[in-house]
């Protein structure tokens, strides 16, 4: 009988490993996201998860020690609530929340997020948020993103041509 408690308390706690929330911490480990895709020929992962509070977990990781950004509700930057961080010259991590004007962004007056970390592991730089439900920039369960990086720490540096990709992401 001590045995089959054991079972079933390690399997519940298993579950709820698999299916707690994410940390937002600036890294992502392994199992910790529900969904996530590899982007630019594997140089930028972003993944995402629906939380239990009914918000979004989103965290991009790309190969760089510049500034790495998500943005979400459009295809391209006009449109778009972008999430752009990057780990300063001093070794702290620097963070904005920015709206996409044409081809540029400027921070915004009212956030979303409640939760953000930029972290950085070797060669990959990492911006980790958490979106509440009533402050989604968007109201489907299909949204679409944009993601880029840079060499540069300084947020406001251009991505160049071929560092940014776009698409959609299906939202459970």
């Amino acid at each position: 009988m001590k045995r089959f408690l054991f079972l079933i308390i390690a399997f519940a706690g298993a579950a709820f490993a698999v299916s707690g929330d994410p940390v937002v911490d600036g890294k992502i480990d392994a199992g910790e996201y529900a969904h996530s895709r590899s982007l630019l020929g594997d140089k930028v992962v972003l993944s995402w998860q629906s939380g239990s509070d009914g918000g979004l977990f989103v965290a991009v990781s790309a190969m760089t020690k510049g500034w790495v950004a998500v943005g979400l509700g459009s295809a391209k930057m006009e449109g778009s609530t972008i999430y752009i961080g990057s780990i300063g010259a001093d070794g702290n991590p620097v963070f904005s929340e920015d709206a996409g004007k044409g081809h540029g962004h400027a921070p915004v007056s009212r956030k979303t997020v409640d939760q953000s970390a930029v972290g950085r592991e070797g060669e990959w730089t990492t911006v980790e948020i958490h979106i509440p439900a009533a402050s989604l920039p968007f109201t489907d369960r299909l949204t679409a993103f944009i993601v880029a990086y840079a060499g540069s720490i300084s947020l406001t540096n251009w991505h160049g041509l071929f560092n940014h990709a776009s698409g959609t992401l299906d939202l459970p």
